[in-house]
């Protein structure tokens, strides 16, 4: 699902690299937290593995996929047809409602959203009652739970999470991260997720400690 081999990043100003011949795998059906303080290569990495930004050496393999042989519009195929991201902060468009920020990657994909689907998430969630709502009139807990509905509603094979907790208190926290987690194995996918919570972290099948400037 996700391999990983000696990966190096290395910012061209910088006398030390974030992370130096990094590996890791992680099969289907399993999570994985990334784990560190601010400024240990979390972020970093998942832009890596996303194809957004570029390695200095070493080799990602997603869903059999080498990215390193991809072109720029390849890597956005594949993010369309197998990969969500997951981000801190709420990245709901703020001129469309609930509904229509749902069903917005149906829009750039040839996934079709049923919206039975949308409705059953909404009422897993306890939002049916913002269905038409936009989002300056969503709390933060709110929000963050529709931008989950989205990444998840299109099936992904593949999620990349940095830091999808930060700015939710502990209940909604636990929340998001169980659906993530039982998400990743309910469809055999595989999920990374970056946090600071080490009782969120130990939840997921692995957990990959990164330190600054280098990974251990």
């Amino acid at each position: 699902m996700i391999k990983v081999n000696q990966l190096t990043k290395q910012y061209p100003k910088s006398s030390h690299p974030v992370f130096k011949d990094l590996s890791f795998s992680l099969d289907a059906g399993q999570s994985m937290a990334l784990c560190g303080q601010s400024g240990s290569g979390k972020s970093t990495l998942i832009g890596l593995l996303c194809g957004l930004d570029s390695a200095t050496s070493g080799e990602i393999i997603l869903n059999n996929t080498s990215f390193h042989d991809l072109s720029l519009e390849e890597k956005s195929d594949f993010r369309a047809k197998f990969m969500s991201l997951v981000f801190q902060q709420v990245t709901l468009v703020p001129y469309l409602n609930v509904i229509e920020n749902i069903t917005l990657p149906s829009l750039y994909t040839d996934k079709k959203i049923d919206e039975s689907d949308v409705d059953h998430s909404l009422k897993q969630m306890n939002l049916m009652s913002v269905k038409y709502q936009f989002p300056h009139e969503l709390s933060i807990g709110q929000a963050q739970r529709i931008c989950l509905i989205r990444t998840l509603i299109t099936r992904p094979k593949i999620i990349l999470a940095d830091e999808p907790t930060g700015a939710l208190d502990p209940p909604n926290a636990a929340f998001i991260f169980q659906l993530l987690t039982d998400y990743c194995k309910t469809n055999q996918a595989g999920v990374i997720i970056a946090t600071h919570d080490w009782s969120l972290a130990e939840q997921c099948d692995h957990q990959l400690w990164l330190t600054p400037r280098d990974a251990k």
